[in-house]
């Protein structure tokens, strides 16, 4: 993992660094889930909202719960070994939904 891309914990640009990396395992490996993770990442690259949690993922075309929990797992190991917070999950109003 490449922890000089982001100096905070939330945030597209460090869980895209994961995404770009699980793409490169999985081509090294000859998978077929690159595929997957490469529209994850291009799903994630072009949305213009800074996401706090990765759970707020799955709203996005191409990212499903399982990729959201890996993406948090990946955040955890992250701030662990940069000594920085995990932010809380909890329940986020979607991102995209208007205000009431």
């Amino acid at each position: 993992m490449n922890t000089e891309t982001e100096s905070t914990a939330g945030g597209n640009s460090l869980w895209l660094t994961f995404l770009a990396a699980w793409i490169e395992e999985a081509q090294a490996k000859g998978s077929k889930v690159a595929q997957t993770y490469r529209r994850a990442h291009q799903s994630l690259a072009s949305c213009p909202i800074e996401f706090q949690h990765p759970c707020q993922t799955t709203q996005l075309a191409g990212i499903g719960p399982t990729i959201a929990n890996k993406l948090e797992q990946d955040l955890q190991r992250w701030c662990s070994e940069n000594g920085k917070p995990v932010p809380e999950r909890r329940e986020y109003r979607l991102a995209l939904e208007p205000r009431p």
